[in-house]
């Protein structure tokens, strides 16, 4: 378990590489999508799902295209990035 800080969050700030892709997958009719919302607006939501997924969507897919299940994930811009390097499976 992982108990965040104002200290972890500053330096994660530094490079806010979540907002960097959800500002490049973002389109107008998806932004009233909650998860889309609660990623673009808050930054404390951002630092966790950076450390939920960061290493798959920083995979250099080196050992060839992976699978990911992903459950109750739900749907946000970052599917999309996804969805282009893996094969994504969403229940």
């Amino acid at each position: 378990m992982v108990s965040y800080n104002s200290e972890m969050l500053n330096e994660y700030l530094k490079d806010d590489w979540i907002l960097k892709l959800i500002k490049e997958n973002e389109n107008e009719y998806e932004k009233e999508i909650r998860t889309n919302k609660w990623l673009f607006e808050m930054d404390n939501k951002r630092i966790i799902y950076s450390d939920v997924y960061g290493d798959i969507l920083k995979n250099d897919e080196e050992n060839g295209k992976k699978r990911v299940l992903d459950i109750g994930g739900g749907g946000n811009y970052t599917v999309k990035d996804f969805s282009e390097k893996f094969r994504l499976y969403s229940l």
